[in-house]
């Protein structure tokens, strides 16, 4: 199945102070719960690179379900989660070593999700309850965010 594409991958740069935008953006969602299309990980890797770089890398769509089953068509329609990274930011790399920022698809239970790697193993993501840390565990396939 050939790859969606919706915008040509663009090259994401942090901006000088990164840093501040992206403390703040993990501040907003620390206790804000995972919500369809509000604080799904796709939302929440689209939002963290949007504070980073000041580029919102969602394809036209993406932040417009409202339901696990509107999600699951808009992912189809998409290329699913790999699909929808590397449309918007380029080739991933498999690495055990993601660095901070980094877009990470990890696995969760049955299925997989997008998350932003800290740098120090884990990884950052919407849960239930608010923000979450998750290990890594492993190599993992990983778009840059320089």
């Amino acid at each position: 199945m050939a790859r969606p594409q919706f915008l040509l991958p663009m090259t994401m740069q942090k901006t000088p102070d990164w840093r501040l935008h992206f403390d703040a953006f993990l501040a907003s969602r620390l206790r804000a719960p995972f919500v369809w299309g509000v604080n799904d990980c796709a939302i929440f890797a689209a939002d963290a690179v949007l504070a980073m770089t000041g580029q919102d890398p969602a394809p036209a769509g993406l932040r417009g379900h409202r339901t696990a089953r509107q999600a699951t068509r808009t992912l189809h329609r998409h290329g699913e989660l790999q699909g929808i990274a590397t449309a918007a930011l380029g080739e991933p790399v498999l690495t055990a070593e993601p660095a901070e920022g980094d877009v990470v698809l990890v696995r969760t239970g049955k299925r997989h999700a997008l998350a932003i790697a800290n740098g120090q193993g884990g990884a950052f993501g919407p849960a239930a309850a608010g923000l979450a840390v998750a290990p890594l565990g492993g190599p993992v396939l990983c778009w840059r965010v320089c």
